[in-house]
């Protein structure tokens, strides 16, 4: 019987692995082909979205539908209580930052792609609520983002980090269920269990 449940463990925790290595590879690959295609969709995308402050097509960050854009602590605060249990994602940006519009495409192919998991806000650092936001919140490069649930901050990113982005993102739009599953604390726990229970007399 210890046998059978130790096989029993390794399979749990195999399976756990596979799930998580599998959905690593597969969330971002999604998330690199819509970023890579947003700014073609019907034609030049720059062109159908909003700029801010009427920037040009070239030098302007464009804020899709998906995104709302924020300009104070107000707007902020209302936000962040709309979207609930929803995780928030609270990007700082500037219009002449190279890294924040290389950083944009990706950040709307997420909001596009889980509008019902995430909320995506954008932050103005030049405006003059985007500076107070800024300095409210210790804000010096960008781009920074923020990451919120149920207000409170959960996770900061600085700089043009598509990767941890990506992965960030996959794990906070995955099902509790399998967040949990996946999560190094479960599996440490099972491992823990299996080392130090008595099998052998609970099984008697």
């Amino acid at each position: 019987r210890l046998l059978l449940i130790g096989f029993v463990m390794i399979g749990v925790v195999g399976l756990v692995a596979f799930s998580m290595c599998l959905r690593s590879v597969w969330q971002p690959a999604i998330l690199e082909r819509r970023s890579a295609a947003a700014p073609e969709r019907g034609g030049s995308a720059a062109r159908e979205l909003m700029l801010l402050r009427g920037g040009s097509d070239t030098n302007g960050i464009a804020i899709d539908d998906a995104m709302q854009l924020v300009e104070d602590e107000d707007e902020l605060a209302e936000a962040l209580e709309a979207a609930a249990s929803k995780p928030v994602i609270v990007d700082f940006f500037a219009d002449w930052c190279k890294p924040c519009q290389k950083l944009a495409p990706l950040l709307e192919a997420v909001a596009t792609k889980h509008p019902d998991k995430l909320v995506v806000l954008k932050v103005d650092v030049d405006s003059e609520g985007g500076r107070q936001l800024a300095k409210a919140y210790g804000v010096k490069s960008m781009p920074t983002l923020l990451f919120f649930r149920r207000c409170a901050k959960i996770d900061t990113i600085v700089g043009c980090d598509k990767a941890r982005l990506k992965a960030r993102v996959a794990q906070l739009t995955m099902p509790p269920m399998l967040r949990l599953i996946s999560s190094n604390g479960l599996i440490i726990t099972a491992l823990g269990l299996y080392l130090v229970v008595p099998w052998q007399r609970v099984f008697a």
